[in-house]
């Protein structure tokens, strides 16, 4: 004997299915939930009053076209009575619901986790206010109120236009704290009106609007709106125009936001009228039109396709299509469907996953960082669990349930060999190689600096010209100096003075001593002086080759300090320096071979020595060259001091087999390739994520 079914449901005829089939939505109005039934399900409860699933067959299979069989009639039994939707008039149903009941009450802590990450907050009531207003904004869903709002956009747009400029740079307002206030006012005001536009829209169609509040995704607030009763509609353009409706208002509400900008005077108004015209509704686009997520493109997405539950039913084919790629069970799909409505909901499921992977993985990240610790990384742990994880651990252990089936199937060898490969590759250290740009310059490479701002005199060799050690290349002038020289030969003459007019003076023979002192001490700085004024005569550290830095300089020409005005190169011998990062130096030892591929077509390559390894990281990157801001790879940044590199680097130097004439006048960029110590392809990742667990967890 059937159970009864519960007095209270309602049945309501639904849109058909892409194939012309009928639909049914089997309402509980207890707790207002909605069930999309098909033909045969509808039949059959058509004939429950009959009370014995072989008095339905007989009468549907004598009365329709269907020919159902008894497992048809044990699934919707089955359906209705884990859905509660039967009467509890038998002791083994009322044992049933009390199981479901206890299954249902969670520990405390499952009810914290769940409502942690998501719940709801009923705020208002609003089906009789909607009601008694819906008159008043019937007419902003007219024709006529739609031209109207394409001729404000126009115009809109033709006055933003002409103050354009001014448009454009409204958006650096925006990051004052004025701006962000106003910006926190538009997007509350918007996202009211969205729900508004679902609530109305609903309301015009006789669907009743229960509540509307505000959503909790992992403490992330999003405003919602009840609307389940849109499944009572039959027409599936009205479902459409229900779920379309909130980001139409917001796509119209842009519109009349754009005119009010161009006209209104500078303000707040003004900067709440630009995020609404730019901002909120292209926001509101791109998370609510997305039908990865369960938000206003989802349930368009199903209204269009007429795809009941699709994420329930992607996943399920997805997961399906999954086992089949890999282990070629055999197995028929979940549901019959076309096959390319079923390669459809087998893309949709990937994407979904893709799609849930990097938003709750990108949450899982703010909620560590931005929550304190402990509580940081536990949240955003079971976040990974709970939305990432927990589907996957499910997956892997229906693997597990049918793993004898999956060990008797041929492509079984096949995957397990294809992941094996896959892990030797990932997890082997082959790879020995180790990428860098080098530098290819003489041993003896010096740079040319002035010590202190100074003005040219003369410049005794051209650019290009060979010198010996100590010849003379720049001689500068610092009109600071002198007057400092000169001040301090005025003073020491003074106490000169001083000293010999003690004999006959009174007063300076008491102070004899510390006019002596002061003698000593200025004598001493005007030797240091002079030693000071004698860097301004530069002279060639070494025999090599001089090249001006700008061969525009001339005597005359002031230059500020620490600038770099020549470099002298000793061409006789060569090398190659590179830096290298922390995690590529424990991989070099000295005596490793390496290949210099110079930058410039129609150069040899070089074959290369590992010389001398630097064990203390490089604080200004002198080979400058080799950084950013020169087109280099080294990302640095220019301080006063130099170009300061962003990470820790190691300088390396390369030595040239003395049978490898350079071919290069000057310096020379390329790129560098080491051999060092082999490493696998996920080392650097698994030790970055060992590094930062034991960071993290305080080992």
């Amino acid at each position: 004997m059937l159970p009864h079914l519960r007095d209270e449901l309602v049945l309501y005829s639904g849109p058909r299915t892409a194939d012309g089939a009928p639909t049914w939505s089997l309402h509980d109005p207890v707790r207002n939930v909605f069930f999309s039934i098909d033909w045969p399900s509808f039949e059959i409860l058509c004939r429950w009053t009959l009370g014995e699933p072989g008095a339905i067959l007989a009468s549907l299979n004598e009365g329709t076209p269907l020919q159902a069989e008894l497992e048809d009639v044990k699934a919707v039994e089955r359906f209705l009575l884990e859905n509660e939707l039967v009467r509890s008039d038998r002791p083994q149903q009322t044992a049933r619901l009390r199981q479901q009941a206890e299954k249902r009450r969670a520990r405390p802590g499952r009810w914290l986790l769940h409502h942690y990450l998501f719940f709801r907050v009923p705020l208002w009531r609003p089906d009789r206010w909607l009601a008694r207003t819906l008159p008043w904004v019937e007419p902003l869903f007219s024709r006529s109120f739609m031209m109207l709002t394409l001729l404000a956009l126009a115009v809109g747009l033709f006055e933003t236009s002409r103050q354009w400029e001014h448009f454009v740079t409204t958006l650096v307002d925006t990051f004052s704290m004025e701006g962000v206030a106003g910006f926190m006012v538009a997007l509350v005001f918007a996202k009211l009106l969205h729900e508004l536009g679902h609530a109305y829209t609903a309301k015009r169609f006789g669907c009743r609007v229960p509540a509307m509040g505000v959503a909790f995704l992992v403490l992330f607030p999003v405003a919602y709106t009840d609307v389940n009763e849109v499944w009572k509609l039959d027409d599936r353009r009205k479902r459409l125009a229900v779920g379309f409706a909130g980001i139409r208002t917001e796509i119209l509400l842009a519109a009349w936001a754009t005119l009010f900008w161009a006209l209104a005077p500078d303000g707040a108004f003004r900067g709440m009228m630009f995020m609404l015209a730019t901002t909120t509704w292209v926001t509101t686009v791109a998370v609510n039109a997305s039908p990865f997520m369960r938000f206003d493109g989802y349930f368009m997405l199903m209204d269009w396709t007429g795809l009941a539950n699709l994420h329930q039913r992607a996943s399920a084919m997805g997961r399906w299509r999954l086992r089949e790629l890999l282990f070629g069970l055999g197995d028929p799909p979940p549901e019959a469907l076309p096959a390319g409505q079923r390669r459809g909901m087998v893309l949709f499921a990937y994407a979904t996953w893709a799609y849930r992977l990097v938003v709750f993985g990108g949450i899982a990240i703010l909620v560590y960082n931005l929550a304190p610790k402990p509580v940081g990384p536990l949240l955003g742990a079971i976040e990974l669990w709970v939305f990432i994880l927990q589907p996957v651990w499910r997956e892997l252990s229906m693997w597990g349930k049918t793993m004898g089936r999956i060990a008797r199937s041929a492509r079984f060898l096949a995957t397990l060999g294809v992941l094996a490969a896959l892990a030797a590759v990932a997890l082997v250290p082959w790879d020995s190689r180790i990428h860098a740009q080098g530098l290819l310059r003489p041993v003896g490479y010096y740079s040319i600096i002035v010590p202190e701002a100074a003005r040219v005199v003369a410049m005794p060799v051209a650019s290009g010209a060979a010198v010996a050690k100590d010849d003379i290349l720049f001689e500068l002038d610092s009109p600071d100096l002198d007057y400092k020289h000169r001040a301090k030969e005025i003073q020491a003459a003074t106490t000169s003075w001083q000293t010999a007019a003690a004999g006959v003076n009174g007063d300076l023979r008491e102070k004899l001593g510390t006019i002596q002192a002061t003698r000593a001490r200025l004598a001493a700085e005007i030797v240091g002086v002079s030693a000071e004024r004698s860097r301004f005569q530069i002279k060639a550290p070494a025999d090599g080759t001089v090249f001006l830095s700008d061969l525009s300089l001339r005597p005359g020409n002031w230059i500020k300090k620490n600038e770099t005005i020549a470099t002298l190169l000793d061409g006789r011998r060569w090398q190659v320096v590179t830096y290298l990062p922390e995690a590529d130096l424990a991989r070099v030892r000295v005596g490793d071979a390496a290949r210099f591929y110079p930058e410039h077509s129609g150069l040899d390559v070089r074959r290369l020595t590992v010389a001398a390894i630097d064990r203390d990281a490089t604080r200004v990157l002198s080979d400058g060259i080799l950084g950013s801001t020169s087109g280099g790879r080294i990302l640095v940044r220019d301080t006063a001091g130099g170009p300061v590199p962003e990470t820790a680097i190691y300088r390396v130097t390369l030595s040239l087999p003395d049978d490898q004439p350079p071919q290069a006048a000057a310096l020379l960029r390329g790129s560098l390739v080491l051999s060092g110590a082999p490493k696998s392809l996920m080392g650097d990742f698994l030790r970055s994520a060992a590094s930062l667990l034991i960071r993290e967890s305080g080992l």
